[in-house]
């Protein structure tokens, strides 16, 4: 759905964790709006090393360490009929995860 301002109308709904000293991390969505409608989510650890699993049912978009001498690891992940965002990694790490229902288009 690319309705809206920059594409806004695409976002229906939203949910967010953040945890210290954790070995995985999820958002929980509420039922998906539509049946072509999808599960977005970005997880952030301040792990030194690539190496972040998505969760059940989810599949990685990209893993990516985003600059020269810094331990963060950024990892994209998506599926349909899910509704529940995570990720997991070897060690124990501080984590972030924004989770998205992302609206079909028409």
């Amino acid at each position: 759905d690319q309705t809206g301002t920059n594409g806004s109308g695409a976002i229906v709904q939203t949910a967010t964790n953040q945890a210290d000293a954790v070995t995985s991390i999820g958002a929980t969505l509420a039922a998906l709006g539509g049946a072509n409608n999808v599960a977005y989510g970005v997880v952030g650890t301040n792990g030194s090393a690539l190496g972040i699993n998505p969760g059940s049912g989810f599949t990685e978009i990209s893993e990516q360490k985003p600059a020269e001498g810094t331990s963060t690891i950024l990892e994209a992940l998506f599926a349909a009929n899910q509704t529940a965002p995570s990720a997991s990694w070897s060690g124990s790490f501080a984590a972030a995860i924004l989770a998205i229902e992302i609206k079909a288009g028409p």
